[in-house]
């Protein structure tokens, strides 16, 4: 692989990281639009003829992507975790205000 498709394969294993920051502070559309863009820099690297398929550099650059990949995985599955937790207390908390509510507008309450 040329020093050109090294340093795109970089910044897409750089981008990976920085979607995964942005998914762990929650901000899931910023996340989206840079998981959009990094699709197209793929695409638009694995499209150039330049690109040597058999290098044994694009296995190293694939098996990082996949590795970050897989951190990003881990970030969306505790963000999920998270925001059950924060649903599950949300419900809660309206269900009480409910039974008080109820119980402040019965008779005699």
């Amino acid at each position: 692989m040329n020093v050109t498709a090294d340093s795109r394969m970089g910044e897409v294993v750089a981008l990976g990281r920085v979607i995964r920051q942005h998914v762990e502070e929650a901000d899931l559309e910023t996340a989206g639009q840079l998981a959009a863009e990094r699709h197209r820099q793929l695409r638009s690297l694995f499209d150039d003829p330049a690109l040597e398929r058999g290098d044994e550099s694009l296995a190293y650059w694939l098996q990082e992507i996949i590795r970050e990949d897989q951190g990003l995985v881990q970030a969306l599955a505790e963000l999920r975790r998270r925001m059950e937790l924060q649903l599950g207390a949300s419900r809660r908390s309206v269900r009480g205000a409910r039974e008080y509510a109820a119980v402040a507008e019965s008779p005699g309450g």
